[in-house]
């Protein structure tokens, strides 16, 4: 298993390699998350066949030139029961969970539902 060390908004190490996330975007990173799984359950719950009328369709990848971190995150558009998968980098975003709170508020204002931030990393564009 591998050892984590970690000092308060300091980067975190992993058996002695340094990670880009410190323990306040580790903490930013839950909360979002915890906040999207209680959302979740409370739609599935509540409201499971609403739709939201005049939403926009949001574009599935959307990668900023460069090397940036990156999200991947699915959800279930308001018009159809099928999960979607989204990769979004974003220029500037020091951490992953940026990226995600640039997209997440982009699906739940057009009506996605279930939505849950799977992974991240970094990605690079060059074109």
């Amino acid at each position: 298993m591998a050892k984590t060390e970690q000092t308060e908004n300091q980067p975190h190490t992993v058996d002695g390699a340094n990670c880009t996330t410190n323990s306040h975007d580790l903490a930013e990173a839950a909360k979002l998350q915890a906040r999207l799984s209680q959302q979740n359950s409370s739609t599935r719950q509540n409201q499971p066949d609403q739709i939201i009328a005049n939403h926009h369709i949001i574009q599935t990848v959307f990668i900023d030139e460069g090397a940036h971190k990156y999200v991947l995150v699915s959800a279930i558009p308001p018009s159809s029961s099928q999960q979607q998968h989204f990769v979004y980098s974003k220029y500037g975003a020091p951490y992953h969970r940026n990226v995600a709170e640039f997209l997440v508020p982009q699906l739940e204002s057009n009506g996605y539902s279930d939505i849950r931030i799977l992974g991240g990393g970094r990605i690079y564009r060059d074109d």
